[in-house]
């Protein structure tokens, strides 16, 4: 399975929206990722998602860019901040071994799967910023034997696509 992190993008503080949607910045972040992926010309399997809405609007914002019908997105309590990376893996485990999955999700999450599906040792300290994205070649999530094929940063992609 190719199984592509990202982090929401840059979401409203609670002060000013309770329910933290994305920013205008958060927005344009998910739109930059979007045309990568797009114009890296993948097609998922699956786009997941968090339950929350920054995560909710960057999958859809993403789906959009690569054609993926926003209805069939998959928002599960799974890629919530403190799920234990045992739990997500063991849901993502449904999906075969050629699937191509987008997960759109908060910290600690995404980086605590990171590193439990890359090494049975001590955690990888693996940087997620808004909107980066992280793919992940694994032989099954459950199984610490995967491999981290690209990691690309916000500021990356921005030198990628422009503004």
């Amino acid at each position: 399975m190719e199984l592509i992190l990202m982090q929401h993008g840059a979401a409203l503080s609670k002060e000013i929206n309770p329910e933290r949607p994305l920013s205008p910045v958060g927005r344009d972040q998910a739109a930059r990722t979007g045309k990568l992926l797009r114009n890296m010309g993948l097609h998922f399997t699956a786009i997941l998602s968090s339950p929350k809405a920054r995560a909710v609007e960057t999958a859809v914002i993403v789906a959009e860019a690569v054609g993926y019908p926003k209805q069939r997105i998959h928002a599960d309590e799974v890629f919530l901040p403190k799920t234990q990376p045992k739990r997500t893996a063991e849901f993502l485990s449904q999906f075969p071994g050629d699937a191509r999955v987008l997960a759109v999700g908060h910290l600690p999450n995404l980086a605590d799967l990171a590193s439990f599906t890359l090494t049975p040792g001590p955690p990888l300290q693996i940087v997620f910023e808004n909107a980066g994205l992280t793919c992940l070649d694994l032989g099954a999530p459950t199984v610490r034997s995967g491999s981290l094929a690209y990691h690309l940063s916000p500021r990356l992609i921005q030198m990628m696509v422009g503004r």
